[in-house]
């Protein structure tokens, strides 16, 4: 498989989760997280949440009334087998960073690691960084 051909399943399977939680389709996002990996997730102003249980459950709560969701500035890389998807979620007026990260199991690209959290919104865009930032 070709690392644009990775990059174009990851960027499915990241919009499958964002239209399973706009959606508050449960079923859908629990097809989208690994079952064989350990998971992690972390809604905003929340703890980390570990185990597919803990995060299934929290996502069933989060259908009952899903958020109005967009999203923008979707970019995936491939690290050594590990996809990671960034992203902006729009929810109303808040503006929240996300990290999505997705592993290759059973023959699709599986979440293995939600973050999102507020940022501020930027008055404009500034160019990447270039060389190392630390």
């Amino acid at each position: 498989m070709t690392e644009e051909h990775e990059i174009q399943g990851a960027l499915r399977a990241n919009q499958a989760f964002y239209e399973a939680l706009a959606g508050g389709q449960s079923d859908e996002m629990e097809q989208i997280w690994a079952t064989t990996t350990p998971v992690i997730c972390v809604h905003p102003g929340g703890p980390p949440l570990r185990g597919l249980a803990s995060i299934l459950e929290s996502w069933r709560r989060i259908a009952h009334h899903p958020p109005q969701i967009e999203i923008s500035d979707v970019q995936a890389e491939i690290i050594r087998g590990l996809a990671a998807v960034t992203c902006f979620e729009h929810i109303g007026e808040t503006l929240l960073a996300a990290t999505n990260l997705f592993v290759w199991e059973e023959n699709r690209w599986a979440m293995a690691c939600h973050q999102s959290g507020p940022v501020q919104i930027p008055e404009s865009p500034s160019p990447p960084a270039q060389g190392p930032l630390h």
